[in-house]
């Protein structure tokens, strides 16, 4: 093997190791890591020169599209088959939850399968805006504190008030969260 060829290879796997670890710098700076740890959602991630995390971005837009209309379908699952309606959503961190009546056919879905999937955003004034798709988990939660807290006069149509007895709230812990910020565009991703 003749020296010049011996030192251009050499070159060559130095110039390929660095564009691999830069490679790889870059994929490690926009991990994203979430875990659970006592009903709160901790979100980790390198800084990147002070930009906020894109979870807490997407966490924030989800809460400013709730402050705004809080309106959106929560579809659950009834003999195999997916059914839907429109609820109005009020939210606590990542936790959401929706206010219903417990002699309902939700939450005996619920009951049987606690897989529910909620669509927030895209109004008919605005068919290609953003919107949410959330899968979660959900469970029942009919404690005075939350009852109060997240009652709403809005709910007056079903709902005699707060201390209703059959006032409940459905309590929807997000297990995955797509955003999407025109309709057709490939959605940003959160899972936790």
């Amino acid at each position: 093997m003749s020296t010049p060829f011996f030192f251009k290879t050499v070159i060559l796997i130095i110039f390929v190791g660095i564009i691999i670890l830069n490679f790889y710098k870059i994929v490690l700076a926009r991990r994203i890591i979430c875990h659970k740890t006592d009903w709160n959602v901790q979100i980790k991630m390198e800084e990147m020169k002070g930009e906020l995390c894109m979870s807490e971005q997407l966490k924030k837009k989800m809460m400013d599209m709730l402050d705004e209309s809080g309106v959106g379908t929560l579809a659950t699952i009834r003999n195999s088959k997916p059914f839907s309606r429109f609820m109005l959503f009020f939210y606590e961190d990542l936790t959401i939850y929706a206010a219903t009546n417990k002699n309902t056919h939700k939450v005996e879905d619920i009951e049987t399968n606690p897989n529910v999937h909620i669509l927030l955003g895209l109004d008919v004034k605005n068919a290609n805006g953003e919107y949410f798709e959330i899968e979660a988990k959900a469970s029942i939660d009919s404690s005075p504190e939350s009852r109060q807290k997240f009652w709403d006069e809005k709910l007056r149509n079903w709902l005699s008030g707060p201390d209703d007895p059959n006032y409940i709230l459905l309590k929807l812990e997000p297990e995955h969260i797509r955003y999407f910020s025109k309709a057709g565009e490939h959605p940003e991703e959160l899972s936790i």
